[in-house]
């Protein structure tokens, strides 16, 4: 079985991001990473900090008692092919509330799809040059909710982002968002090409 892209079916990627500022730059780096999604046959889905409103994950709270935004999100998750998680730099680390909205996954605990169960996951962080301590954080997040991270990361700085127009100004950024995706895409390919092969084993 060949693993040519663009796939026959979109790859459903799901981002997360943003901080709680209604005018996120954060937000508008993720989306402007995004911009090349289709031509990697992704269709990416973003929820953002600010939508979500989560509050201080509670363990002791169900899933049914959790707020609508988080019991969508678990939703979300379990029906994305891949992701990508792209936090602010606060304090030369990822932001509280990506963190809270990673750990508010804590409800799907000792569930066999729990967290991002072996799919690929794309990892991006907007900021100065501490940005790049958000991008190993949040890769050994990743590995413990059992997500396979990107290769290839992105970090955008003020400088190569232009807010007014949502665009990423730097060719070197782009490149590299431009490689994520395709590995993302790759990936995915990879996964659905080996479960085919795995069901057409076990077919009677």
């Amino acid at each position: 079985m060949t693993l040519d892209a663009p796939h026959h079916d979109p790859i459903r990627l799901l981002a997360i991001g943003g901080s709680a500022r209604e005018a996120s730059r954060t937000r508008i780096a993720m989306e402007a990473i995004l911009s090349v999604a289709l031509d990697h046959g992704i269709t990416p889905e973003i929820v953002t900090i600010h939508d979500l409103d989560l509050p201080i994950y509670n363990d002791d709270t169900p899933l049914a008692h959790q707020p609508e935004s988080l019991q969508e999100l678990v939703e979300q998750v379990r029906t994305a092919d891949a992701y990508l998680i792209c936090s602010p730099t606060y304090h030369g680390s990822m932001s509280g509330a990506i963190k809270n909205a990673l750990d508010s996954l804590h409800v799907t605990h000792g569930q066999d799809d729990a967290y991002f169960n072996q799919r690929p996951v794309g990892i991006a962080a907007y900021g100065g040059p501490t940005a790049i301590n958000v991008v190993n954080t949040l890769q050994t997040v990743v590995r413990t909710m059992r997500g396979i991270t990107a290769p290839t990361v992105v970090t955008v700085s003020r400088d190569c982002l232009d807010a007014s127009t949502g665009a990423i100004t730097d060719e070197k950024t782009l490149r590299r968002a431009n490689r994520m995706l395709g590995e993302i895409a790759e990936m995915v390919a990879m996964q659905r090409a080996f479960n085919a092969q795995t069901a057409e084993c076990i077919a009677p």
